[in-house]
C-alpha cells in the first residue's frame, strides 16, 4: 500500500504553523521544527540515560551514571527552582558533560549530541509558568466521569 506523504506532512505543517501553545515533546524529529517553545519531555532523556549508566562497558555506564543524575536534577528543579548560581553551575555540569563527550562514535556521544542538539529545550519549564519538564500528564488516563443520579424514591 503506497501512502501519501503529502497528505499526512501538509496538515501537519498547517499545525505548526497555527499553533502557539508550548509542545512538550520526546526527541521524534518532526517535533524539531516547532515554530513556537518547546520542552524536551525529561522522562524520555531520563529513561535513556539510565540505558546507558546500566551498560556493561566502563566508559559508557560512567558517562550514563553522569548524564543521569545531571538530568534529575534538572527535573527536580521543577519542585525547587534554582538560584541563578545554582543555574549557572548546573548549566556549566552540562556543558563540559557534552563537549568532553559529543564527539565520541559510541552511544554515549551519540546521547551527548542529542542533548546538544536539545540544549534550548530543556529547561523552558524553568522559564514559563505552568510548563512540566515531562509530557507524562498527556499520557496518564482522563479522570473517570462519575455519574450522579437520585436515589429511587425522590
Amino acid at each position: 500500500m503506497k501512502v501519501n506523504v503529502l497528505i499526512v506532512v501538509k496538515p501537519l505543517r498547517l499545525l505548526f504553523l497555527r499553533n502557539k501553545g508550548i509542545l512538550i515533546s520526546d526527541g521524534y524529529k518532526v517535533y524539531q521544527r516547532w515554530v513556537n517553545l518547546r520542552q524536551t519531555c525529561l522522562s524520555h532523556l531520563i529513561r535513556d540515560a539510565r540505558g546507558l549508566a546500566e551498560r556493561s562497558k566502563l566508559t559508557i555506564r560512567s558517562f550514563g551514571e553522569q548524564a543521569l543524575i545531571l538530568l534529575q536534577t534538572l527535573c527536580n528543579m521543577a519542585h525547587a527552582p534554582p538560584d541563578e548560581n545554582e543555574r549557572n553551575e548546573f548549566y556549566t555540569g552540562l556543558i563540559d558533560l557534552i563537549f568532553d563527550n559529543f564527539r565520541r562514535r559510541d552511544d554515549a556521544g551519540k546521547f551527548a549530541r542529542r542533548l546538544l542538539r536539545e540544549i534550548d529545550s530543556l529547561w523552558i519549564f524553568l522559564e514559563v509558568a505552568g510548563v512540566e519538564p515531562t509530557n507524562n500528564r498527556s499520557k496518564r488516563p482522563p479522570a473517570k466521569q462519575v455519574a450522579f443520579s437520585k436515589p429511587k424514591g425522590f
